[in-house]
């Protein structure tokens, strides 16, 4: 194990990169109905940018920040879109419990 010097650990990670986002690729596709649906095409576009970011995480360490400060923003978008639903659809039940009084 000495013997592996910092380009061994950063061929280990591209490896490792490469075979968790094309796993994650599979998946996806694996699970996709009804075809590229701009849901669909949403996540494939980050899976993809994903992976292709931590791959320059991995050949660069310098751009590991960058790296790092792109998938929050992917966080943060994911999480964004699942409260804007959720704001969605609780605005949908409190129209759906309204009642009519008669006059």
């Amino acid at each position: 194990m000495n013997n592996m010097t910092i380009e061994h650990f950063q061929i280990l990670g591209i490896i490792a990169v490469l075979l968790f986002g094309g796993g994650t690729l599979i998946g996806v596709f694996r699970r996709m109905k009804g075809g590229f649906g701009p849901q669909n095409l949403r996540v494939i576009v980050i899976v993809l940018v994903a992976t292709f970011v931590m791959l320059a995480g991995c050949i660069k360490p310098e751009y590991l920040n960058t790296a790092i400060g792109i998938l929050g923003a992917i966080i943060g978008y994911i999480f964004g879109i699942s409260r804007d639903a959720g704001v969605q659809t609780g605005a949908e039940n409190s129209k759906s419990q309204e009642v009519e009084t008669p006059r």
